[in-house]
């Protein structure tokens, strides 16, 4: 499958590069925007502030997720017009968040005293509100996920995070508080609800024949069972970790988890935003979703092999650098993660391929599985372990749904066993070469000086990607071919 790789991408394929270009610079974008807003506010606000305000958005987001109805994925799967479902759907959505703010309204009280947050009982109480703005947004934007027109999905995310600065930094300046970050996250929602009705000419009514609905529903029930069921996953995760760790556990855990997330949330998100939307437009091809899972499978192992494989060996080094010494004790479940990460993306490629060719229900008994798999082990895993216990609950339960979608993935395409272990053996590869210096010489490479280990790593990257390209350049095999089929179209 090799000479297909290179062939000149048409259609699909290349508007799907085109889009990830500009889901890849969003991403960018945002992180580093979130990060200076985050350094600044910090010096400025306390951080009971930033506590409040979690309290405040808690319960409006977890009504809003276990409530998600799965038509807006449903509509992009479905194939032909999607017009007549709009207006039903815009209406459930103003329902919804008209519901989650009496809701909210209702029960802050009791939320505040129950969460000690006596002292913005107002604030959490209208937590809501962010939730009804956001469910009145445009329910024409769902054409341009459809249509892989993600440059104005980036211009929606930059807007709304640029009105989230202006308010939070300038807001903070003249009343370090945390209605700060309320005001802040209003603006954020209002930005992203005003600007979609910019964006897409689509103009919704409300409408009540939501019988019309009835045919989307076959589909969505599975995506809305994905929903909860991934609710449920984190829920076991949290409180088990919360009870059965010290508090200072806890705060390692979840800091190893974010870092390890940080290439796989890179990649992931956006690897599956387009694939779900490139999918579902060829889903009658099988050869064109076969050469395009291969090409996403090549982006994952090009990118997280080699940092799996590193930070196994450099993992305490890499923390003491970044973090510090105090936050060593995370090291190991930071590369747990990684793995756990690893694993993941590639399921969740497999979950957009399902769900893009309208078969989410295998995957939904899969989340069950991986469900009671780990339920069986983070608890017995964390008392006896610690933090790592927790981690290796996580990526131990993820192996059962690894192989179930590997066999998936076999019945969906064309592609075998062979095709995948092609596909990860170059990276493997020489992930393993860059990685033998530390076997031999690791208790003298770990003392280096801090620049002289991070010119260490760099020289590693150029020798990890010279082998990329002298792996395509003498075998004609490796994830090069994709990386040049991207380069070319973007632009």
């Amino acid at each position: 499958m090799q000479s297909s790789a290179i062939a000149p991408p048409e259609g699909v394929l290349k508007k799907s590069i085109q889009s990830g270009k500009w889901l890849s610079l969003g991403y960018v974008i945002q992180k580093c925007l979130g990060l200076v807003s985050f350094f600044i506010l910090a010096r400025l606000l306390k951080p009971e502030d930033f506590g409040i305000m979690g309290l405040v958005i808690l319960l409006p987001r977890f009504l809003d997720a276990t409530a998600d109805t799965g038509f807006a994925s449903a509509l992009i799967q479905k194939e032909g017009d999607i017009k007549k479902f709009l207006n039903p759907l815009w209406t459930i959505h103003v329902l919804k968040g008209l519901a989650i703010f009496v809701v909210v309204l209702a029960v802050g009280p009791w939320l505040a005293g129950f969460l000690h947050g006596e002292q913005a009982i107002l604030a959490i109480s209208l937590g809501g509100i962010f939730m009804l703005i956001l469910n009145l947004g445009n329910i024409g934007e769902n054409y341009l996920f459809k249509e892989l027109d993600f440059k104005k999905i980036f211009i929606r995310n930059l807007v709304r995070e640029i009105a989230y600065i202006i308010v939070s930094i300038a807001g903070a300046l003249l009343w370090p508080s945390y209605w700060v970050l309320f005001f802040a996250q209003l603006a954020y929602y209002l930005t992203q609800t005003i600007i979609t009705y910019f964006l897409h000419p689509y103009r919704p009514r409300l409408s009540f024949n939501l019988n019309i609905l009835r045919e989307l529903f076959h589909y969505s029930k599975w995506i809305v069972g994905q929903s909860w069921l991934d609710q449920l996953y984190g829920l076991l995760e949290s409180t088990s970790v919360a009870r059965l760790t010290t508090l200072s556990s806890l705060g390692l855990y979840s800091k190893a988890k974010s870092m390890a997330a940080v290439a796989p949330g890179f990649l992931g998100p956006m690897l599956n935003q387009i694939s779900f939307s490139a999918f579902a437009k060829i889903q009658t091809d099988k050869q064109k979703i076969t050469d395009g899972f291969l090409k996403n499978l090549d982006i994952i192992g090009f990118f997280l092999i080699p940092i799996c494989l590193l930070t196994l060996f450099v993992g305490n080094k890499l923390v003491t650098i970044v973090l510090g010494t105090p936050w060593l004790p995370m090291a190991s479940a930071l590369s747990i993660f990684l793995f756990y990460f690893f694993l993941g993306n590639i399921n969740d490629l497999v979950l957009a391929l399902s769900n893009a060719l309208g078969k989410p229900r295998a995957q939904t008994g899969f989340t069950i599985v991986k469900i009671c798999t780990t339920a069986s082990l983070i608890i017995p895993a964390t008392v006896r372990w610690g933090i790592n216990g927790a981690a290796g609950a996580l990526l131990v339960g993820m192996l059962p749904v690894f192989c179930l979608n590997l066999r998936s993935l076999t019945q969906l395409t064309l592609i075998k066993y062979r095709d995948m272990l092609a596909k990860i053996i170059t990276p493997l590869l020489l992930s393993l070469i860059i990685c033998l210096p530390y076997l031999f010489w690791g208790k003298t490479l770990l003392s280096l000086s801090t620049l002289h280990f991070c010119m260490l790593l760099i020289g590693q990257g150029i020798a990890y990607l010279t082998g990329i390209w002298l792996a395509f350049r003498l075998f004609n095999t490796g994830p090069f071919a994709t990386l040049l089929i991207i380069a070319k179209n973007i632009r």
